[in-house]
């Protein structure tokens, strides 16, 4: 099911050798860290269903397809992240609720 290499003709990076690469992982990282922040301010977000966390982890894995990057990786990143964002939100109602968004992701 895994298409490779990743189809550069739809992401070309911004830039070319490693420093292409660096800025990439710099923007996943910033990303990352956006997406993570903003999960205690959505507690009743359907991301914390069963039923909608596998329709969102098949509709990665039918984009990851699309796009021709590993498959695998994509679903496990994103399960992954789902679980880290459930259990920030988690953090988010216990002892530290007055904790900053950075705190908790820390």
């Amino acid at each position: 099911m895994d298409q490779w290499p990743p189809r550069l003709d739809l992401n070309l990076p911004p830039g070319d050798g490693a420093d292409g690469l660096a800025a990439i992982d710099e923007h996943i990282l910033s990303l990352l860290t956006q997406r993570l922040a903003m999960t205690p301010y959505q507690p009743s977000s359907p991301l914390f269903n069963d039923q909608h966390r596998r329709d969102t982890l098949s509709l990665v894995r039918k984009k990851a397809f699309k796009l021709g990057i590993p498959v695998g990786l994509a679903v496990d990143f994103w399960d992954r992240m789902l679980d880290a964002a459930e259990a920030i939100r988690d953090r988010a109602k216990g002892p530290d609720r007055d904790a900053t968004a950075e705190q908790l992701i820390s």
